[in-house]
């Protein structure tokens, strides 16, 4: 099974590099650059429905919390991955929408089911 994966960026040499590197697996991975800046980025994520989007920390013109709150607001079940160059871990970012009918159902997002618990 083959995943779409959209990379936000302006082409930056680290980014085209990820993308190289993804690239490698042909068999497991679509990758499509979507400029920021330039696109319609919301509009071309929504239309390839990718299924995670990595933002290139590099973008200069565009502001990172602009975008995660527009990518968060417009797609409540996304995965984002944030690249950085000087770090050697990445942060991902998983969001899920959840059933809320009273104050329990926030408690249980943060707190551990009693059944989980070993």
């Amino acid at each position: 099974m083959r995943s779409n994966v959209a990379i936000l960026s302006e082409h930056s040499l680290f980014a085209e590099g990820i993308a190289s590197r993804l690239l490698q697996h042909v068999e497991k991975v679509d990758v499509i650059f979507i400029d920021p800046v330039r696109d319609a980025y919301l509009e071309r994520i929504a239309e390839m429905q990718p299924s995670t989007v990595f933002i290139d920390a590099l973008n200069v013109k565009t502001t990172q919390c602009c975008l995660l709150c527009e990518l968060l607001i417009a797609f409540p079940n996304i995965t984002l991955v944030r690249l950085t160059v000087d770090q050697e871990d990445l942060q991902v970012i998983t969001s899920r929408t959840q059933h809320f009918d009273d104050v329990q159902d926030l408690i249980n997002i943060f707190m551990p089911s009693e059944t989980s618990q070993g």
